[in-house]
């Protein structure tokens, strides 16, 4: 199989990035289904870790913005329930702990995914550009 145009894994660039843009007849359709299990943990353990980590920066006066990065839509309506309570959770802890929390608005189509979780570099021009315009709007930035 060449594996040139087709990933398998995430290699970080020199500034902590993935780039990551499959051309669509290289995305492996088992990552781009619908059917795909929900990707977050049933236990607890992440947000328990969450809030630690919230509580550690409010007492060292950092501000801190967790972003809830976009996913297709068909796989957040295949995933409802648990993609409800993942961000209801990850709302509580965040905004618990005066800290600011940025859910995506619901404008990012398929062309933006390299499969159900991943954006490709369209998507994540877009969601950039989203997250700046809030936390400008928050005057956080």
């Amino acid at each position: 199989m060449n594996t040139k145009d087709r990933y398998w894994s995430l290699n970080f660039d020199n500034k902590g990035g993935v780039n990551v843009n499959v051309y669509k007849e290289n995305i492996d359709s088992s990552r781009w289904s619908e059917e795909s299990k929900f990707i977050y943990d049933s236990t607890n353990i992440q947000y328990i870790n969450l809030d630690k980590i919230c509580k550690y920066l409010g007492q060292k006066n950092i501000k801190y913005v967790f972003v809830q990065s976009p996913a297709r839509k068909n796989y957040i309506k295949n995933n409802q329930k648990q993609y409800n309570l993942h961000i209801t959770k990850v709302r509580d802890i965040i905004q618990s702990n005066n800290q600011f929390f940025i859910e995506p608005q619901n404008i990012y189509n398929d062309s933006c995914f390299n499969d159900c979780i991943h954006m490709n570099i369209l998507g994540s021009k877009k969601l950039t550009e989203e997250i700046i315009k809030k936390l400008k709007n928050e005057k956080i930035l």
